[in-house]
């Protein structure tokens, strides 16, 4: 159950197609003709020490090897993207860094449970609430 949607994905053979299902995004609400809430704001990954650094570093490469996009960004420019960010360096936990997918949003996961259970069943499939699955 989450909401971040982004194709931020390190191996060759899954990019690709996470991207793609990324760029679906944009049409799902309309192809299920239910509001999944999609807000296509972009996600931004924090880095904290130098470990983050390292790793929101190879998920960056990874992805942009990949032809998909994906940024560094220095505090003062993660402090450009949201400013309520709190770059000060003595904030408890100091932003040293972001990694940033300006293409991820955010969808409300609920929403889209329920967009493809109204798809589902005008399609002709019966949803039985509350019982248990066997089988």
């Amino acid at each position: 159950n989450t909401t971040i949607i982004r194709s931020n994905y390190l191996y060759d053979e899954s990019a690709g197609i996470y991207d793609h299902a990324l760029k679906l995004w944009d049409g799902l609400s309309q192809e299920l003709n239910y509001n999944v809430m999609y807000s296509a704001r972009g996600v931004m990954m924090l880095a904290h020490n130098v470990h983050d650094i390292q790793v929101l570093k190879r998920h960056v490469h990874a992805n942009r090897l990949n032809g998909i996009d994906n940024e560094w960004l220095t505090p003062e420019q993660a402090k450009e993207f949201c400013p309520p960010l709190n770059t000060s360096r003595d904030a408890r936990y100091p932003v040293v860094g972001a990694a940033l997918q300006r293409r991820g949003g955010t969808a409300r996961h609920d929403a889209v449970a329920w967009g493809y259970a109204r798809g589902a069943s005008a399609r002709g499939v019966h949803i039985s609430q509350h019982c248990e699955v066997t089988g």
